[in-house]
């Protein structure tokens, strides 16, 4: 089995059945559509984690995440569990707040996730982007994810020139390609 899409949206108290759905996932599923309802952070990442066990070598998640608590993500930070899937090429997540990244996170973001080349988190319910970053990180973000090619995230503009790469930096990691970015969506940034 190559693709799989759940639902778990149904009249029979969903968020019950969510973790004996996902920790009894098939193997060798490779692309995973799911919707998921949670109340907590604890709830999140025990959903979460059920699928990266079951499905290590998954290449492409699309997840709707709908928190019906008071708590919700915000951060890397809360992003953390899926980090753990390092074969990833492709990851759409649709969450409620705008995320914002750091430097710091973006370059963690990169070693996590190698393979990355699609990109896209939204806001539920608008086309809006839901990553929010500072312009001049987008640079850090193309070195961290050199197979990135399809990019949805929200700038924050900083009246600053963009920073140019320098050729005596020991720490130079790899030169920014704009050829292998194919689409970079901003939204109304």
């Amino acid at each position: 089995m190559k693709s799989l899409a759940i639902s778990s949206y149904s009249y029979f108290q969903p968020r019950s059945t969510q973790p004996l759905l996902f920790s009894n996932l098939p193997n060798g599923v490779r692309d995973l559509k799911v919707n998921v309802e949670f109340y907590a952070n604890s709830d999140y990442t025990a959903l979460v984690q059920a699928i990266s066990q079951r499905l290590p070598s998954l290449r492409a998640l699309k997840y709707v995440l709908s928190s019906l608590g008071s708590w919700d993500l915000a951060s890397l930070e809360d992003l953390s569990p899926f980090l753990q899937f390092s074969n990833l090429e492709e990851l759409n997540l649709w969450v409620s707040e705008e995320i914002h990244f750091t430097t710091g996170d973006i370059y963690t973001l990169g070693r996590a996730l190698p393979k990355m080349a699609r990109l896209n988190l939204r806001r539920h319910y608008t086309l809006l982007p839901a990553v929010g970053m500072p312009a001049s990180s987008l640079i850090d973000l193309a070195k961290s994810l050199p197979n990135l090619q399809f990019l949805c995230i929200h700038i924050t503009y900083i009246d600053i020139p963009l920073p140019t790469p320098s050729t005596n930096d020991e720490t130079h990691i790899n030169p920014f390609n704009p050829a292998t970015l194919r689409l970079l969506d901003v939204g109304d940034s």
